[in-house]
């Protein structure tokens, strides 16, 4: 009976030994699951820290080259050119305006904002659109960022589509021409 007593004794005790190394092994494995979501936590927002810096370096320098323009005497007002032609100054501004219209006209119509959000009226995305005579956009730089990615995203994508725009007008004697735009929810307007 002695025996069979320690024998029983024992089997409990291997019984409790096992239930406590189960139990320490799941308690690791939580800590170590922890621990790899605190990881990947961490280089998320590393990569997001890292993503934002970049923006912000994209966006110094867009506009590190928009004031090297300016200064360069691209011109001033709402579109700058390559060529100034100062004689010609009123006649070319009233030709201007109306290419600019054509302009804002050919972006208003693919100019569409899913509704997949709500999207602020106070939204404003500043761009410099640069284009040659052919009408094909050369450059995009953002002058000032909407504070949302989507509509940011999204006033490139119109861009992007409505490319090419229409062509210079050769009586304007101009090879490129840098045009700013506003883009607003509902809206495009000239600068």
């Amino acid at each position: 009976v002695k025996r069979e007593m320690d024998r029983i004794r024992d089997q409990l005790t291997r019984e409790e030994q096992r239930r406590e190394v189960n139990r320490l092994r799941q308690q690791l494995a939580r800590e170590d699951k922890r621990r790899d979501q605190r990881r990947r936590d961490e280089a998320a927002e590393a990569a997001a820290e890292a993503q934002r810096l970049t923006q912000q370096l994209a966006d110094l320098q867009a506009q590190s080259r928009i004031i090297e323009a300016r200064q360069q005497g691209l011109g001033s007002g709402g579109a700058r050119s390559s060529q100034s032609n100062a004689a010609s100054s009123g006649a070319n501004s009233a030709l201007e305006n109306q290419y600019y219209s054509r302009i804002a006209s050919q972006l208003q119509s693919y100019w569409k904002l899913p509704d997949f959000k709500d999207w602020p009226p106070s939204l404003l995305a500043k761009v410099w659109v640069t284009i040659d005579k052919s009408g094909k956009i050369l450059d995009v730089q953002f002058e000032n960022r909407s504070g949302d990615g989507d509509f940011d995203r999204l006033v490139r994508k119109t861009l992007d589509d409505a490319d090419p725009l229409p062509p210079i007008p050769s009586a304007l004697k101009k090879e490129r021409l840098e045009i700013g735009f506003n883009f607003k929810p509902g809206s495009i307007t000239g600068r």
